[in-house]
């Protein structure tokens, strides 16, 4: 049976089933504690009284207390675990911190992409210029060695006359500052015996093109030699047939024997890797006129690199006409070609 009452504090009436008589709950319209009364105490419900103090409103942010329909009292305040404060704000951090490291990386990839071919250009220039110089400091020794000893240095003989089985690489030593090595060497003995062996991995930094992969025995700066060989002791070969500087035999060459003129005759090259020798050893760059281009212009794509007689170093070009390259390898005949 329904209990009649009013809110002592509002005025409110309702009707509260008799099964919550004597428990207490916030009244539905002002949220006051009131106790609902037994059915023997409930007073009459007539008109509502006004109330003689202002009602009082349920606090901002949760709704009014007050009963179901089946009559239960509901609780003015929210149940459960309040959701997660500040969460929403650290994704959006982490959004644009993500997407600002991504820019970065993105901005970092093109300026690499834009430098590299410009930090490579700049790397070989530098290898070129350091090649350069070391073939500077060749021609000078050749220079030097001529003004002590009145010829050019025998550039050696496979064949092993005259003492000659040794390079002129290793005779320009005391001239390239590296009299050490120089005066260790056994000149009685060939490149390669036992005694001389050690050569092999004693090769001075000078020697090693930076165009090529780091070698404690290989050389690519070569002497241009003469194809013909004279035999020993034979002093009838022909002075004035066209040959260059150096040869592989026992010949000695001042640089008044070069007639086309010092700063138009090549002296020592620059080759590819694949025609790298022993520093030590006698062999060189055989010049043959069909093959005047043999195994040079790969390193630097464009030409390759040559001291000339008069101690200066150049790049032939590529472009240059193979009979102009000939030309340039013959110390006399008679063509003279001005190399920029």
């Amino acid at each position: 049976m329904p209990i009649p009452f009013s809110c002592p504090r509002c005025g409110h009436s309702t009707l509260v089933d008799d099964r919550y008589a004597g428990q207490t709950g916030p009244c539905a319209k002002c949220g006051a504690q009131i106790t609902v009364p037994s059915p023997r105490t409930a007073p009459n419900p007539g008109p509502a009284q006004p109330s003689q103090s202002p009602p009082s409103y349920p606090q901002a942010g949760y709704p009014q207390a007050g009963y179901s329909q089946a009559g239960y009292l509901q609780s003015a305040y929210p149940t459960g675990t309040p959701p997660a404060r500040g969460s929403s704000s650290w994704v959006t951090v982490l959004v644009i911190l993500g997407v600002l490291g991504a820019g970065v990386f993105l901005v970092l990839l093109i300026v690499g992409a834009l430098l590299f071919p410009a930090v490579g250009q700049a790397r070989q220039a530098a290898r070129r210029v350091q090649s350069m110089n070391n073939l500077k400091q060749i021609a000078l020794a050749v220079h030097n060695y001529a003004d002590t000893y009145k010829y050019l240095p025998y550039a050696g003989a496979e064949d092993r006359e005259y003492g000659l089985a040794m390079s002129g690489r290793v005779r320009l030593l005391p001239f390239l500052e590296q009299r050490i090595i120089h005066d260790r060497v056994n000149y009685n003995e060939p490149w390669d015996s036992p005694a001389n062996q050690w050569l092999s991995t004693a090769m001075p930094r000078l020697y090693g093109s930076p165009m090529q992969p780091p070698s404690t025995s290989n050389t690519t700066y070569l002497a241009i030699v003469d194809s013909l060989k004279v035999p020993a002791g034979d002093d009838t070969w022909d002075r004035k047939r066209p040959q260059p500087i150096f040869s592989q035999d026992a010949r000695t060459v001042s640089f008044a024997d070069i007639n086309d003129g010092t700063s138009n005759t090549l002296m020592y090259l620059e080759s590819d890797a694949s025609e790298s020798v022993g520093w030590e050893s006698p062999r060189n760059w055989v010049f043959d006129e069909r093959q005047s281009r043999r195994g040079l212009g790969m390193t630097y794509g464009r030409g390759f690199l040559s001291a000339y007689a008069d101690g200066s170093v150049r790049m032939v070009e590529n472009s240059v006409a193979d009979p102009m390259i000939t030309y340039l390898m013959l110390r006399n005949d008679g063509n003279v070609v001005f190399q920029p």
